[in-house]
Order: C-alpha cells, then structure tokens, then sequence
C-alpha cells in the first residue's frame, strides 16, 4: 500500500522539489502552512507521516508539532521536522515534544527517503 504523506513547507521550490522525489514512492499532499495542513486534516485527509519544515509563517513548525502532539485525533501521526536550523537545542525540543526524526537542510534526497521509510516501518 502506497503511504500517504503530508508535507508542509512554505518555500515552493522546496515544496515542489520534495514533491518530486517523493512522489516516486509515495503519494504526496503539499500544504504552505501549518494552518493549511490542519485545515485539510480536518477535512478528512490522514497521512501516514508528516514532514514539516520548521519555519513557517503563522504557527511554526515546533508550535504545530506541540498541537498535534497534544491533540487526542492527529497525536498518533509521526512527524519528521526538515529545517535549515543546526541548534542543537531546537533539535531536542521538537524531538522532547515528539518529533519522529529531523532532518537538517541540505539533505541528501536517499537519506530523506530511507527516513521516511524507517518511521513507516515503525508504524507498520
């Protein structure tokens, strides 16, 4: 079965650039902000893993992570943190808070996919 997979980054050559490669093993939703990816959640799209950058206008990527982490309906969903953020201390909060993985950019696009693949591993 093909994953779903939700990504959440407001810069589009990114966004379309993630979209690409991951398209090739996964059906990919795009969302520019965090607001818009919880509005779609509510509509009813699920996703296997989210893959959220870490800045975002509106709510950030680590307030958003705290709020589905929090919430009883999305808390269960993984979610993978991509951001251009070397702070050792940024990388603990969102992983305290319940991030699955974070991935520093740039990123090499296998490594990104083996992650993926490794948290829906952990989920099957």
């Amino acid at each position: 079965m093909e994953a779903n997979i939700l990504l959440v980054e407001d810069n589009e050559m990114m966004r379309s650039f993630l979209g690409r490669i991951l398209s090739a093993e996964y059906r990919v939703y795009t969302a520019e902000t965090a607001e818009e990816a919880q509005l779609r959640m509510e509509a009813g799209l699920r996703p296997d893993i989210i893959i959220t950058d870490l800045k975002l206008p509106g709510i950030n990527g680590r307030e958003w992570l705290q709020q589905l982490k929090n919430s009883e309906e999305f808390a269960d969903i993984p979610c993978m943190i991509l951001s251009s953020s070397e702070s050792v201390d940024e990388r603990i909060k969102c992983l305290e808070i319940g991030a699955a993985d974070f991935v520093i950019k740039p990123f090499h696009p296998r490594e990104l996919s083996l992650r993926i693949a490794q948290q829906l591993k952990v989920i099957n």
